[in-house]
């Protein structure tokens, strides 16, 4: 098998490297192959909203950074993904989906939403997996409804959630007499997943959903993830990973940190006190939402 050229290798002394704005000639080279390669086979735009969408550099990237800049693999992995949306037909999934009836949904019997930024800017997505109650979640939406609901959610960060937060991050460089050119772009998702309450029992009901969402979102939208931070995890949680480690993608598991209960210090390290829900360290209780709850749906600059 032949060995990938070291020069294209991320440069551990750049957090930044493989990404818009530095890349190395290699890395630049191989991004130039790669949307070459995609366009010879007709392949380099996705159908949004109905129409046309030309891949960005930054999109292209992701790719290339799953696949370690092998112009090939990551082909290979953008073809699948490529025939996997017209497999679910996701254009007209996402435009149809009943969004709504899920979202109440999930309130009750899945808390699970997307609450402010982190101090970098990034979404923050919040679990609190012992709270679900499969049994009266199926009442309200199908199984396969739920796993859609959740892949779902990965393809509204690339279309909503990630250009909005850009949008912040470039708003507040101008502000300050800065350049929004040199912004990085908002690509990845901060993840707070609370395990509190969680049995082995309970994950082997929940395991083949989880599995699914995984898989597909790990094949289908890749190096999304900044960080997960799994928190009030018990001793036994280490059996849980152990299965939850072998669906996902080795780069994905190294932005995973277990946390037992004294969480709140490294959370707060990453997120402001004024974005973190009261019930996680935080000082926020959303009191200016009609529900004043920080769990009655999604805040950040992507809501309208």
């Amino acid at each position: 098998m032949a060995s990938r050229d070291a020069s294209t290798s991320f440069n551990p002394d750049n957090p930044l490297s493989g990404y818009v704005g530095h890349l190395s000639e290699p890395q630049q080279k191989a991004l130039d192959d790669f949307r070459a390669k995609l366009a010879a086979n007709g392949i380099a735009e996705q159908v949004v909203d109905g129409q046309p969408k030309p891949l960005s550099d930054a999109d292209l990237l992701r790719w290339l950074r799953a696949r370690n800049f092998q112009v090939e693999k990551s082909y290979e992995m953008y073809k699948a993904h490529v025939d996997w949306r017209k497999s679910v037909d996701l254009d007209n999934l996402y435009k149809n989906f009943p969004w709504e009836r899920a979202r109440s949904a999930a309130k009750k019997f899945y808390p699970q939403f997307f609450h402010k930024t982190d101090k970098t800017g990034h979404p923050v997505h919040i679990h609190r997996l012992g709270l679900i109650d499969l049994a009266k979640l199926y009442q309200v939406v199908s199984q396969q409804e739920e796993i859609q609901f959740l892949y779902l959610q990965n393809e509204m960060n690339v279309r909503e959630r990630f250009p909005a937060c850009t949008k912040v991050l470039k708003e507040q460089a101008q502000a300050s007499g800065g350049n929004p050119d040199e912004v990085r772009h908002i690509e990845t998702v901060t993840s707070i997943i609370d395990v509190s309450g969680v049995t082995v029992f309970q994950f082997w009901k929940v395991k083949d959903v989880v599995s699914q969402v995984i898989t597909i979102s790990d094949a289908n939208y890749p190096e999304t993830l900044n960080h997960t931070y799994v928190i009030n995890a018990p001793s036994l949680f280490s059996t849980i990973w152990g299965y939850i480690k072998g669906w996902i993608d080795p780069r994905t598991a190294s932005r995973v940190s277990i946390l037992s209960t004294d969480y709140q210090k490294t959370l707060l390290e990453n997120i402001p006190a004024e974005n973190l829900p009261t019930f996680l360290g935080g000082t926020c209780e959303c009191k200016d939402r009609t529900a004043g709850s920080c769990m009655d749906g999604e805040v950040g600059p992507w809501v309208h």
